[in-house]
């Protein structure tokens, strides 16, 4: 099955438009880091609970509110990442060949962009939860949350890893 254009078009738009509003927006990343020394977000980093209470000891209190911010921006890109990766991963994998493995590895191509979100989701969830519960914090649920980072970018790494293994036997198939 071919995917029709405008679902190309509403894909890359919006996963463009989430992009922006993480990296470019008012609510960016770096708008986060102007409020705590320059450290921004704690996504897409490796952090423990020492880092985590190093750097919202320093967090002016309008940093609180842009990370918030920047989380709800987040939970966007979250959702459309996760399209679009899904959108690839059907435009790859859209051959029935009859190969178990292929059927496999379409499967995982899909499914993966799907555990990756969860693990964006309760990455986000418990550092709102650490950013709203501050000066306490659960050193626990840092940890979940540290662990859920990690896995969400093993994830992507194992969907590149995916898709490549998936032009590759298109191409070899032709």
């Amino acid at each position: 099955m071919q995917l029709k254009w405008y679902v190309w078009m509403f894909t890359i738009f919006a996963f463009l438009f989430a992009l922006y509003l993480l990296e470019l927006s008012p609510w960016s990343a770096h708008q986060v880091a102007k409020y705590n020394d320059g450290y921004g977000t704690f996504d897409m980093k490796k952090y423990n609970a020492s880092d985590v209470r190093r750097v919202l000891s320093k967090m002016k209190p309008e940093g609180f509110t842009q990370s918030y911010r920047y989380y709800i921006c987040d939970s966007l890109f979250i959702l459309f990442y996760g399209l679009f990766q899904i959108v690839i991963s059907l435009a790859i994998y859209h051959k029935a060949n009859g190969s178990k493995l292929y059927l496999l590895l379409a499967i995982l191509a899909i499914a993966v962009p799907v555990l990756r979100g969860i693990f964006d989701g309760i990455e986000n969830g418990l550092l709102v939860y650490t950013l709203k519960s501050y000066p306490d914090l659960n050193t626990t649920l840092i940890t979940i949350a540290s662990l859920a980072t990690k896995c969400k970018l093993l994830c992507i790494q194992l969907w590149m890893i995916l898709c490549g293994i998936g032009i590759l036997m298109n191409l070899v198939h032709r």
